[in-house]
């Protein structure tokens, strides 16, 4: 089974992500340091919601370059390059894989 650890940082625990109005992308990321500064990005103190996501049952995107639209047909788009640490959640099918772990509050 192939999962990765996928964060979201936020002002509240979300145990169970969705879309927000009129988007049907939720961007998460890799990186725990990421998602610190996205916890802390209107206050000083967060939380990091912390997650499992089985990539087992989903159709994987990795695009070579960036890609703004066109991701009908796919769960997960995860870039190829190194550096980049976000992903994007495109179906309600890869929502549904995200298996909530933990929340961290952190502070910067």
């Amino acid at each position: 089974m192939e999962r990765i650890l996928v964060y979201l940082g936020s002002d509240h625990v979300i145990q169970h992500p969705s879309f927000g109005v009129r988007e049907n992308i939720l961007k998460m990321t890799t990186d725990r340091e990421v998602a610190i500064s996205q916890a802390c990005e209107q206050d000083a103190a967060g939380v990091i919601n912390t997650y499992y996501l089985d990539l087992d049952s989903l159709s994987v995107k990795a695009p070579e370059q960036q890609v703004l639209n066109g991701f009908d047909g796919y769960d997960v788009v995860i870039p190829q390059e190194e550096s980049a640490c976000y992903i994007s959640i495109c179906s309600e099918a890869a929502l549904n894989s995200l298996v909530f772990t933990n929340a961290s509050f952190v502070c910067q």
